[in-house]
């Protein structure tokens, strides 16, 4: 089955070979995998076929007749720098590879090799080409640039603040270079702790309401304090803060009208708490908390030092956000918002090795809608793009916690089931065929027989491969023969390893 592009964006694969033969090999495994090729036998004559025909991707043996392989990288980069290039190496010509991916290309592939593994590289690196050239993905990476931008400026405020104090100064500057979330809350604890003497500390961030603030991170506070839930908006010092966007100070909760009244805090063994709110252009994300075991005030100039160190953890755990928000879109289908084929592939790998590892089953469905083209062409692609949608949702809501289901080609999907046998895999694959059967699905009408349905494949692993990409190889053949055999139905994998 075509795992290539849509016809409708099929894109020009350019494939650099003096050998004939391995030249030829290239133009046919891609052709059959849906690209266009256009073929060069040196470098002038890649570059000339770059400049004339804007190729999407670049397939380049590093040893040409006329240039090298570091010289034609170059050559390309100065035409297009975003075009992405895939060296062609010979075994035990890695070491070269590598330098001419430090010259800009995106990957490289070892002589001889697997029709599929090109297929598969050509594929992930033109949908890392795809993510990266997205609307969406731009307005990240410029959001996230600006940020950095922003967190620079703000460095050198407190660097001006605290230029007494060293340590502070590259503790902060630490903290503001990490990306992930988890670490840069780790270190705020920490320094919760060693620099500002605080027994305990909470980070409470926003959640996507914005009414709450949910506990994120804690430190020196009991389980049972934990679990008091999320804080609404103006309520205790942390809502206030949050609402109001500035520092609430309580000096001994014994005295404060509000924590007078519970005996939580005290429990604890906590009598003083300042909140500082973490602002980000104004707007509040979170609030950050010091607990004291006694009293404690605070003197303007440090009150002072506290809120720009909030400020340089707000900017901290923003840009943490947004990177994992940008690092989920790289793998994740835009459109259903389920995995895409490269974090499918990857989870494939983990998975079976995990299985293999531990003895434990390993089953896949891949699933291919009916009849999807006659559905598209009659209700228009907005319509089969909602259609998708629809079904991913629902594929989703089918899935366990630990399975993974991704987008696989255009109308196809893949479910990886860990820890799950032949006969459990195809029980789910006969529940969700009857479910889309019996759904009422608007324009299905346009349907040869009138209504929506689905073809599954079933395959496991050690029953019927022993390697990840042989596993993909007999669902696919069990899917063929679904369809083969009228479609509506899941056929299991019959061939033994």
């Amino acid at each position: 089955m075509n795992r290539g592009p849509d016809a409708a964006a099929r894109e020009l694969v350019l494939v650099v070979d003096d050998d004939e033969d391995i030249r030829r090999l290239l133009a046919l495994t891609l052709r059959h995998e849906g690209w266009e090729v256009v073929v060069a036998r040196g470098g002038q004559e890649a570059l000339q076929a770059v400049r004339e025909r804007r190729p999407a991707a670049v397939l380049l043996d590093f040893q040409l007749p006329d240039m090298n392989g570091l010289e034609v990288i170059r050559s390309v980069r100065a035409i297009d720098d975003k075009l992405p290039c895939i060296a062609v190496t010979g075994q035990g010509s890695e070491r070269i590879a590598v330098e001419i991916m430090k010259a800009g290309a995106a990957d490289y592939i070892v002589k001889p090799f697997e029709p599929s593994a090109v297929a598969a590289t050509v594929r992930r690196v033109l949908e890392e080409r795809n993510v990266r050239s997205s609307k969406l993905y731009r307005d990240l990476a410029g959001d996230l640039a600006a940020k950095n931008t922003l967190l620079e400026n703000r460095m050198e405020q407190l660097n001006r603040l605290i230029s007494e104090t060293s340590t502070l100064y590259e503790t902060a500057r630490m903290l503001t270079s990490q990306l992930a979330l988890a670490d840069v809350l780790e270190t705020v604890l920490r320094l919760a702790g060693e620099l500002f003497q605080a027994p305990a500390a909470t980070v409470r961030l926003l959640d996507e309401t914005g009414t709450r603030l949910e506990l994120a991170a804690h430190a020196g506070l009991s389980e049972e304090y934990c679990r008091r839930g999320p804080v609404s908006l103006g309520a205790s010092a942390a809502g206030r803060a949050a609402l109001s966007g500035e520092p609430v100070h309580v000096l001994d909760v014994g005295r404060d009208e509000v924590y007078s009244k519970g005996e939580l805090l005290q429990r604890e063994g906590l009598r003083s708490l300042l909140c500082l709110p973490l602002l980000v252009r104004g707007r509040c994300i979170g609030v950050m908390t010091f607990y004291h075991r006694e009293p404690h005030s605070y003197e303007p100039e440090e009150l002072r030092f506290l809120t720009t160190f909030a400020g340089t953890v707000s900017i901290a755990v923003d840009n943490a956000r947004l990177y994992g928000e940008q690092s989920r879109l790289a793998v994740t289908d835009g459109l259903t918002g389920l995995y895409n084929h490269q974090r499918f592939h990857e989870g494939l790998a983990a998975e079976f090795g995990r299985a293999a590892r531990y003895g434990h089953p390993l089953s896949l469905v891949l699933v291919d809608i009916d009849h999807f083209k006659s559905f598209n062409d009659a209700c228009g692609h907005q319509a089969g793009d909602a259609l998708l949608r629809t079904l991913a949702g629902l594929f989703k809501a089918s899935a366990r916690q630990h399975d993974q289901v991704a987008r696989y080609g255009g109308e196809e999907f893949a479910f990886l089931l860990p820890q799950t046998d032949k006969r459990q895999a195809t029980l789910l694959a006969e529940r969700l065929c009857h479910v889309v059967e019996r759904r009422q699905w608007e324009g299905a009408d346009v349907i040869p027989g009138g209504r929506l349905t689905i073809s599954l494949g079933v395959a496991s692993y050690p029953e019927d491969a022993v390697q990840a990409a042989e596993l993909v190889e007999r669902a696919d053949q069990a899917l063929y023969r679904a369809k083969k055999l009228g479609r509506n139905q899941v056929q299991a994998c019959q061939t033994a390893p």
